[in-house]
């Protein structure tokens, strides 16, 4: 199955693709995914994700945040607020 994400959501560390998924407690969970296609600021993930999984998409230019660390989530209306 080929999923489509928002490119900023990739992180590239050593030659690998990762993004983070959010965990049921809040936590970041980071996830080697394979990339197809980019197009238009979206991204094809071809293995890596499932469908359903939330992805974090903002705050990823945070060097603080880790694999495993606590996140607030916000839906799209509140992140405009918070802007």
């Amino acid at each position: 199955m080929r999923l489509v994400i928002p490119e900023e959501a990739v992180v590239l560390a050593e030659g690998t693709s990762y993004v983070y998924v959010v965990n049921e407690d809040n936590s970041a969970k980071m996830r080697a995914v394979k990339l197809g296609d980019a197009f238009d600021g979206q991204q094809v993930i071809t293995s890596g994700l499932s469908a359903g999984d939330k992805v974090l998409v903002s705050g990823l230019a945070n060097r603080m945040l880790r694999d495993g660390a606590l996140i607030n989530v916000l839906n799209a209306e509140e992140l405009q607020k918070a802007e």
